[in-house]
């Protein structure tokens, strides 16, 4: 069923293109797949508006062309299992093996790095079974303890108050924050593709498409920081009715967009898994500072936009939320 919804997103689109992306599924490298299916996500978005793709470059810059012209598409994938717990069945077979033990009290678990694929959960339970009964026998001060072992890297801390009937022992999973890591591959990508694009030596608007393997592991706040800078005004409501957020910032150079070499790049889009594999979500951040980009296409849900500027010597703009729904697509 899956492949035919692949092909069929596949003979929709030009032959040169087709058989380039063709190639990408069928690469030995992980990574090959991985541009694949970010780029029919972002070929499927970017079709809604009227956009078609025309060539695939050896780079995975993708020519394209809307209705109002002419326009570069970089699709970039990224792997975001390493920055997260782990698999979820992973982190739910660890869980579920630990709460099988005689827990007196709840406890917190504090999963340091993700988990491997296809952890073996029994050392773990057995070496937590017994501090929990050498704390029982009064071999074992403190309330916290680590389990450290080659790639697994945890941490248990009881909470106190003891357990009530059949009140689950588990009371928090803190996973790692590995938001800093991501935005900092994140960064790099797209400083390169801005570069591979300028390389081509042509004055054409550049969109990328950042397509993560599960759910994004970056707060928008952190992502801001990177792509705008720091704000210098802020106003949030949050009124249920109509919340709003709007944020002032300034071209200092010292943001991603903000930089000179950033003037074609209009904006990206985050994309992420939906449902199945075809199926994706996502957000548009747009650059207030880059060269006017009406062949671009505009994502049909929640964007980071211009609302006023750039005006003034710093170029000064008023960002804004367009919308509080995710932008949607699915492959017939």
């Amino acid at each position: 069923m899956l492949w035919k919804r692949v092909e069929g997103r596949l003979e929709a689109l030009p032959e040169a293109v087709s058989h380039a992306i063709r190639d990408r599924l069928a690469s030995g490298d992980r990574s090959g797949p991985a541009w694949a299916r970010v780029a029919l996500w972002a070929l499927g978005i970017c079709g809604v508006d009227g956009a078609l793709a025309e060539e695939v470059l050896p780079s995975g810059i993708i020519r394209m062309r809307s209705p109002r012209g002419a326009f570069l598409l970089t699709p970039l994938a990224f792997g975001l299992d390493h920055l997260g717990p782990g698999r979820p069945e992973d982190v739910k077979r660890l869980v579920d093996a630990l709460a099988g033990l005689p827990f007196e009290s709840r406890y917190t678990l504090h999963i340091k790095q993700s988990l491997p694929a296809g952890l073996d959960v029994e050392p773990v339970a057995q070496a937590v079974g017994l501090w929990l009964m050498a704390l029982r026998n009064g071999e074992a001060g403190g309330r916290c303890a680590s389990y450290i072992d080659g790639k697994v890297a945890l941490e248990l801390c009881l909470s106190g108050p003891v357990r009530r009937g059949s009140e689950p022992a588990l009371l928090t999973l803190v996973t790692p924050k590995r938001s800093l890591d991501a935005l900092a591959e994140m960064d790099a990508r797209i400083m390169h593709a801005v570069q591979e694009a300028d390389a081509l030596g042509e004055e054409i608007p550049l969109l990328v498409t950042l397509g993560g393997n599960r759910s994004w592991p970056v707060t928008r706040g952190f992502a801001h920081q990177v792509l705008y800078g720091t704000a210098r005004e802020v106003v949030a409501t949050i009124d249920a009715d109509a919340p709003r957020y709007e944020a002032l910032y300034l071209a200092n150079g010292l943001s991603l967009f903000s930089d000179p070499l950033c003037r074609m790049l209009s904006g990206i889009w985050w994309l992420e898994p939906d449902d199945a594999w075809l199926d994706v979500r996502g957000w548009a951040s747009d650059n207030p500072w880059s060269d006017p980009a009406p062949a671009v296409p505009r994502i049909e849900g929640r964007t980071f936009a211009r609302r006023e500027g750039p005006a003034g010597p710093n170029r000064a703009c008023v960002m804004a939320w367009t919308s509080d729904s995710y932008a949607r697509w699915s492959a017939p």
